[in-house]
């Protein structure tokens, strides 16, 4: 698809609350009312004429640091609970070793799993 052109039209918005947030806004998008877009395959062939809508997802690293230091707080906080309750800091640290690697495989595995999504 290197013969067609790619137009940078900020829609960035559209996702503020307002007026558009409804299904409003679709009636504004230029449909083709004819024939349909098609291209013939070879470099011979002319380029199409039209429109289209291109959604680039990328992966929200503020959210996945966010997660992370969610998990954690949270497993300081159980391994401090832990180790009041049994005061053996040993076991404690051992814990929370424990459910460091359970939530790293788990937020690694989700990562792969929106990795794959995306294929």
């Amino acid at each position: 698809m290197g013969d067609v052109e790619l137009d940078f039209i900020p829609l960035s918005h559209l996702t503020l609350p307002g007026k558009h947030s409804d299904d409003g806004w679709l009636t504004m998008f230029p449909k083709k009312l004819q024939t349909p877009l098609s291209r013939l395959p070879g470099a011979a062939n002319p380029s199409v004429v039209g429109w289209g809508i291109i959604v680039n997802e990328v992966f929200n690293w503020t959210h996945f640091v966010l997660l992370a230091l969610i998990a954690v707080v949270l497993i300081g906080i159980v391994v401090a609970v832990y180790w009041g309750i049994s005061s053996d800091a040993s076991s404690a640290f051992g814990l929370g070793a424990f459910l460091v690697a359970v939530c790293t495989l788990s937020i690694s595995l989700n990562y792969s799993y929106w990795q794959d999504s995306l294929q």
